[in-house]
């Protein structure tokens, strides 16, 4: 383990990072930051800490994600909220920070529900990224999938569908992965097969019961991932409802 950033404890500031990305060639990170001044930020840090530099600031902004780095090292793909609104996805030249909009998802101000999931990301060949959406205004609920060139002439529904689904990734061979609770409910992993950049048949079950969030892909296919196992427990007490001490040990309501 190695820190990259340290800003020292919470007294000393209220800065922190978010969300980071691997550059292509496993040198770099970009990440989000949130400065002191209530400015959201985009840095870049070599992998053994040198050369730090921030790569986008605006203080128009309300909120900053950085979700993907370009197959060729020369592009952040991130979204921004300004702070009066809109929503944007955008793309940001890691030379000398200028950004160049892609898409306006939301023309209203602080609507977070309406950023992308976890995942955003480029297509292996650079020129189409992935991303899904909820169809109203729950977050969580009723997301598709668009792709979306990343010179803005074309975007098409990848995944369409009344249930949930959302971005994974795309496998080293150029296939694309996402998750959906369309079968029953129940969480599985699907894959869309591409040629030539185009999506070829419908969506094909690749994966039953997948329940967590990816990390991303090794260069021989492994997909890397996390899930939250959390178990609650219920247990009744008898209390003196004068000292609040009790008076018998609790027992479980729940015994499996």
């Amino acid at each position: 383990k190695q820190r990259l950033t340290n800003k020292g404890n919470w007294e000393k500031s209220g800065e922190y990072a978010g969300s980071s990305r691997w550059s292509p060639d496993g040198k770099q990170i970009v990440y989000d930051w949130s400065s002191n001044e209530e400015t959201p930020q985009i840095r870049i840090i070599g992998l053994d800490g040198s050369k730090p530099r921030v790569l986008y600031n605006n203080k128009e902004n309300y909120n900053v994600a950085t979700y993907d780095w370009s197959p060729d090292g020369k592009q952040i793909l991130a979204c921004i909220t300004g702070k009066k609104g809109p929503t944007q996805i955008i793309l940001v030249s890691v030379t000398d920070g200028s950004i160049r909009v892609l898409k306006t998802l939301d023309k209203r101000a602080l609507k977070d529900h309406y950023y992308p999931n976890d995942r955003m990301c480029f297509s292996p060949d650079g020129l189409n990224i992935v991303y899904d959406i909820p169809k109203n205004n729950d977050y969580f609920l009723d997301r598709d999938i668009k792709l979306l060139s990343i010179d803005s002439s074309q975007e098409i529904p990848l995944v369409e569908h009344p249930a949930n689904d959302s971005v994974l990734g795309w496998t080293p061979d150029g296939n694309f992965l996402f998750t959906s609770n369309r079968r029953n409910n129940t969480w599985d992993t699907w894959v869309i097969h591409f040629s030539h950049g185009k999506p070829i048949g419908a969506p094909k079950l690749f994966r039953q019961n997948y329940v967590g969030s990816a990390a991303g892909f090794s260069q021989n296919g492994s997909l890397y991932f996390f899930k939250n196992e959390t178990e609650t427990d219920v247990f009744i007490a008898e209390l003196d409802p004068t000292t609040g001490k009790l008076l018998a040990p609790a027992k479980k309501v729940i015994s499996r």
